[in-house]
């Protein structure tokens, strides 16, 4: 298990926790969902560049139309990776998507998923290792995977 908080670009020191007072950004997206892992004796996500890609595209087209749903015009991660000839650091056997907005805070965002069954179930289930996150005006995108 990795002592500090794991987020794109490296460790967070644990000191760096996010507070609900904090403006809206990425990194306290990563940090707070982080949080709710080791709270909940699971591992700490790792970030992987293609998922943080997808998550952002997903993040702006939701911001783009205020509908916050599943369905994407590009098609799962999977159809988006190979119709834009992602290079994959690593194969994904399994692919998750949690979604909020528009909220003014990354602890708004994480407090909603901890409150669904649905959204908690996907940010702690020990099958996702690796996220990637993206924003866009107060809507987040999580995109969990697994790779092999």
């Amino acid at each position: 298990m990795v002592t500090g908080i794991q987020a794109m670009g490296g460790l967070f020191d644990n000191k760096k926790i996010a507070e609900c007072s904090q403006p809206f950004d990425i990194d306290g997206v990563k940090i707070k969902v982080n949080e709710v892992r080791l709270k909940n004796n699971e591992d700490q996500f790792i970030s992987y560049p293609e998922l943080a890609q997808y998550a952002q595209l997903r993040a702006d087209e939701i911001a783009s139309t205020g509908d916050v749903n599943h369905e994407s015009k590009y098609g799962t991660f999977g159809q988006w990776a190979k119709a834009n000839n992602i290079p994959f650091t690593a194969p994904y056997e399994t692919v998750g998507e949690v979604l909020d907005g528009p909220r003014s805070t990354s602890c708004q965002t994480v407090e909603d998923w901890e409150n669904s069954p649905t959204h908690f179930a996907l940010i702690t289930d020990k099958k996702f290792t690796s996220f990637g996150a993206g924003l866009k005006d107060g809507y987040s995108v999580v995109i969990l995977g697994n790779p092999q």
